[in-house]
């Protein structure tokens, strides 16, 4: 199994228990359908997927690691009931990530550095959830702030160069209808030459 379209259907219930095994899968596409459950931690361990919509369905838990998931290039779980913080390690997937979406779930904490990171993206939607805290300033144009620091998996701080005007590709960013708070960085607007909606 290379490629599965099963997208606005009327489909119910869980995925199947063994989707994993399909380790050959590049493209599946289930949106718009009533799918729900948990996605399997098996999921970011499908290394040849590039594009996955699973958006509007009920689909609930955490979203899978995907640090493994180099190749993949759209990625939208938007519309569904997906809870817990965005997964660490998504400058990972830097090199060949277009598209993000997992606007309009239940998602929360801080927005990570790591989405400096993703150089590529063109569409970044984190639009109608609970992400809270305030927008990660860019070093690039403030003086001394070249270096952020990041918790690492040990609770370790290390550093980063996050940078807005890293995102060269970037065309849309949607971070409206969260719970964001603080004032806007003046690197954000500068560095970012894209269609912002906040």
């Amino acid at each position: 199994m290379e490629a599965l379209a099963l997208s606005s259907n009327y489909l119910t219930g869980l995925l199947p228990a063994n989707m994993d095994a399909w380790m050959n899968l590049w493209y599946a596409d289930l949106g718009r359908n009533n799918l729900s459950g948990t996605l399997s931690s098996a999921f970011g361990a499908m290394s040849n997927m590039q594009s996955l919509f699973i958006a509007d369905n009920l689909f609930s838990g955490s979203l899978p690691v995907l640090v493994n998931l180099t190749s993949m290039r759209l990625f939208d779980a938007g519309s569904n009931i997906f809870t817990g913080s965005l997964p660490t390690g998504m400058k990972a997937l830097a090199e060949n990530l277009w598209d993000f979406n997992v606007a309009d779930n239940v998602l929360s904490g801080a927005l990570p550095l790591d989405l400096l990171e993703l150089s590529n993206v063109q569409l970044l939607l984190l639009s109608d959830n609970i992400f809270s805290g305030t927008i990660p300033p860019g070093g690039d144009l403030v003086p001394g702030a070249g270096q952020l620091f990041a918790a690492n998996e040990d609770n370790e701080k290390e550093t980063t160069e996050a940078k807005w005007s890293s995102l060269k590709r970037l065309k849309t960013l949607k971070l409206n209808g969260n719970e964001l708070t603080g004032s806007i960085p003046p690197e954000f607007l500068v560095g970012l030459k894209s269609t912002v909606d906040m």
